[in-house]
């Protein structure tokens, strides 16, 4: 980067350490990188909704682009005939990989996981510009059948978890949902006992906890689950079908509605933590960008000082490492019409997150910026 600015007099000794910084900054780089458990061979393939009768996406085609750093993905959803979504393409990060659709009356963020070798899960979030905003699970089985898990009855018996335990604030929707967040299945003479705790939007919908008892069979198997309110008034009872696939993997839909489970001891593989909004080069935090930033940056990097407590915020031009050109960069746009500090953008922008994928090189991590709370 090219610039005549020149730092302040107070500044101009501040050189000495500057490879080593930067050579220490890469370092950590390199640490924060993602490990690659799975590679883009291991998503390629026609994926098709384990649940026939859904209401959401049907199958989606999963290929790899020409020179292996991409996934290309083709949705299909649920309609008569099947509805076309078209190709989004997306960098391949690991697993799990986040890719948007926009329809322009709608976007889907799309979380993909895999959760076992021949089962993909995909947590939607719908954001419609009428209000219908709503999320949904669901999983997907790339060979001919399903692969359903054997055993009896007593391979259900567990504390399972949702693959995405986030109870997202949708309370403006105006589309009714219940998403089991967690279920305890127990064995008791020749029964199972069945509790759940689950989410629902609007947020102030009362339904909460439900329970069920229903004689021990096979795989699959339906139960009618009496819903409560948190006060022990009755909600509804409505019938669920519960199905165990390999891997460890429970599937449970029920008034159309599908969520996918995982024993409690498995590790929470597909669930990607709310990522923090901020705002670019504000290293102080206080919503405002002026030359204190830059002061701020400069002392940490060079005196001591305490670095910000959003790493983002302190890379000011997105290159994946905080060094003398971030601080460069910010003086450059205060007092020489510079370049604007790159996405989300300064303090009079709106706060936004990281626009590099989660886990990449790129993602310097925001414990927290309180000026976005």
């Amino acid at each position: 980067m090219q610039t005549e600015f020149r730092l302040p007099a107070a500044f101009a000794l501040i050189r000495i350490g500057i490879a080593h910084r930067v050579l220490l900054a890469a370092s950590v780089a390199f640490l924060q990188s993602p490990a690659m458990s799975q590679t883009t061979e291991d998503f390629v393939g026609n994926w098709i909704n384990v649940y026939p009768e859904t209401r959401a996406i049907t199958r989606i085609v999963l290929t790899k682009s020409d020179e292996g750093s991409e996934l290309i993905v083709h949705g299909f959803g649920a309609c008569s005939p099947e509805c076309d979504w078209g190709e989004i393409r997306i960098p391949f990060t690991g697993n799990p990989l986040v890719g948007v659709y926009d329809f322009g009356f709608k976007t889907a963020t799309l979380t993909m996981c895999l959760a076992s070798p021949g089962l993909l899960f995909i947590h939607a979030d719908n954001i419609f510009q009428d209000g219908r905003d709503y999320v949904n699970d669901q999983l997907f089985h790339r060979d001919a059948n399903p692969p359903l898990a054997g055993g009896d009855a007593s391979a259900f018996v567990g504390d399972w978890f949702s693959l995405y335990p986030e109870d997202k604030d949708l309370e403006a929707s105006q589309i009714d949902t219940i998403r089991i967040l967690r279920t305890r299945i127990s064995a008791v003479a020749g029964n199972l006992e069945i509790s759940v705790h689950a989410a629902c939007q609007p947020r102030d919908c009362p339904a909460a906890d439900g329970t069920a008892t229903v004689v021990a069979a096979g795989n699959p198997f339906t139960a009618d689950i009496d819903f409560r309110t948190p006060e022990g008034v009755s909600w509804g009872n409505f019938k669920f079908t519960f199905q165990l696939f390999e891997g460890d993997l429970l599937h449970v839909t029920g008034m159309l509605w599908e969520n996918a489970l995982h024993r409690a001891e498995s590790p929470a593989i597909c669930y990607v933590p709310p990522r923090p909004s901020f705002h670019r080069s504000d290293i102080d935090g206080n919503g405002v960008l002026n030359i204190s930033d830059a002061i701020s940056l400069l002392g940490s990097l060079f005196l001591g000082g305490a670095s910000s407590a959003c790493l983002e915020s302190a890379d000011t031009d997105n290159d994946a490492a905080i060094s003398l050109t971030d601080a460069i960069y910010i003086l450059n746009h205060l007092f020489l019409s510079g370049p604007r500090p790159v996405a989300p953008g300064p303090p009079d922008d709106p706060c936004g997150p990281d626009p590099d994928p989660p886990g990449s090189v790129g993602d310097l991590g925001c414990e927290s910026y309180a000026a976005c709370r």
